[in-house]
């Protein structure tokens, strides 16, 4: 029974290497298997502006009354940036371009036309009645949003209290009548008044396009562009780190931790091995996890994964730092693994834990171009409790069943006390 338990524990503790060496291998280097391709993680992710580049759009912005000037710029900029915030656009760049006006750089990987053309426009709104007489504008409206159901696409304006005001008194006097919602001068929806509306709330029922709607909504929240605007030169925009940033530093980081491999298999002897496995799927499962998401991978990017490595890393040394104190306090490998395992989980979890928390807190109090570096650590940290507290163990577990029997195989720590 014990020969078949030996064996048991051996063959699965190969299937779990050999699985984690070719998930990694895929990850890594992908694999073509017939006319299917196995993308690599490169392959996948859209790189940066930093990284990869993208494309550089100048926007002109004239006025015919006055000259724009700085302070009106950059409170362009802002409405910018929030603009392509809501269109889920991170990693941009938007930069006041002397005597010309705004130039706008956009990452790869995404509709750049259509970014250039939501960004070409004011966001002026006007409702007027009938005769065309303005009743408000954008400047009585508080925020936008909109709501779908199987037939009808509502859009809802919510405004100050001074254009509540207004219009209850206008749609108290003119039920049965209808106003003209516009866009830029473009005709949005014509709308009839069937009551007095006294809440501050206008619902706009006329627009069929969930796009259209969208692109309403959005533009109406992020403000208005002063100014004529004129989207003119688009230009390919080079990496700003150079175009070997990206293979260099991914090289640089490869070898290093080959290097941190050889020092812990070097240092703890056969348990750095599966330590040195339990890192690798961490770093996979980071990987895996990120092609899942619509984030540009950049700089601060690699430096959020270097971060979670060295936190694979120490979560890892940590857990057999234990094991081998543990070795000559305790009457069998077996209960020197065990005991080891238990008294390093706690640490590591707590680590791990506030390391997520910190990455959730830094997610929501940053701005979109910045998002990216908080998902790896967030990501990282999950990824660390599941191999430094799951798989580190199963495999030394599974190793000290079958394969580990001596001490001679592992790094015994003497004269130490635990805590």
């Amino acid at each position: 029974m014990k020969g078949k338990s030996n064996q048991k524990s051996s063959i699965l503790l190969t299937i779990i290497i050999i699985g984690v060496l070719l998930l990694s291998y895929l990850v890594f280097r992908g694999a073509i298997i017939g006319a299917y391709e196995i993308k690599s993680f490169n392959k996948v992710i859209t790189k940066g502006l930093d990284l990869e580049g993208g494309s550089s759009t100048l926007l002109k912005i004239e006025s015919d009354t006055e000259e724009i000037s700085q302070e009106r710029l950059q409170e362009n900029i802002k409405v910018i940036e929030k603009r392509l915030e809501k269109m889920n656009i991170d990693n941009s760049n938007v930069i006041i371009e002397e005597e010309k006006g705004i130039r706008v750089n956009i990452r790869n990987n995404v509709n750049t036309d259509a970014i250039i053309e939501r960004l070409s426009h004011n966001g002026k709104l006007e409702i007027k009645d009938e005769e065309e007489n303005i009743i408000l504008t954008e400047s009585n409206v508080i925020k936008a949003g909109y709501s779908t159901s199987e037939y009808l696409i509502e859009i809802t304006l919510t405004l100050t209290e001074e254009g509540k005001s207004t219009f209850a008194e206008f749609s108290k006097n003119n039920i049965d009548k209808s106003i003209k919602i516009y866009l830029d001068g473009d005709l949005i929806s014509t709308e009839t008044i069937d009551e007095a509306i006294s809440d501050g709330k206008i619902e706009i029922t006329g627009v069929y396009n969930l796009s259209e709607a969208e692109k309403f909504v959005d533009l109406i929240n992020s403000g208005t562009i002063s100014g004529k605007i004129t989207a003119e030169d688009t230009e390919i925009l080079g990496p700003s780190l150079g175009e070997n940033a990206y293979s260099n530093i991914v090289k640089a980081m490869f070898i290093t931790v080959m290097l941190i491999f050889l020092v812990i298999i070097a240092y703890y002897k056969a348990p750095g091995v599966f330590g040195s496995i339990s890192i690798l799927l961490s770093i996979t499962l980071i990987l895996i996890a990120y092609t899942e998401i619509d984030l540009a991978f950049t700089v601060y990017s690699l430096a959020a994964l270097v971060f979670v490595i060295v936190l694979s890393v120490l979560s890892n040394i940590l857990i057999l730092e234990k094991v081998s104190r543990q070795l000559p306090l305790s009457k069998n490998l077996k209960s020197a693994v065990a005991d080891g395992i238990e008294k390093a989980k706690s640490t590591v979890f707590r680590i791990n834990i506030i390391i997520f928390i910190i990455a959730v807190i830094l997610y929501y109090s940053i701005p979109l171009s910045f998002k990216s570096p908080a998902v790896i650590i967030l990501m990282g940290s999950i990824a660390n409790i599941i191999s430094s507290l799951v798989i580190t163990p199963l495999l030394l577990k599974l190793a000290v069943n079958s394969i580990l029997k001596s001490n001679k195989q592992f790094r015994i720590k003497k004269n130490t006390k635990t805590s």
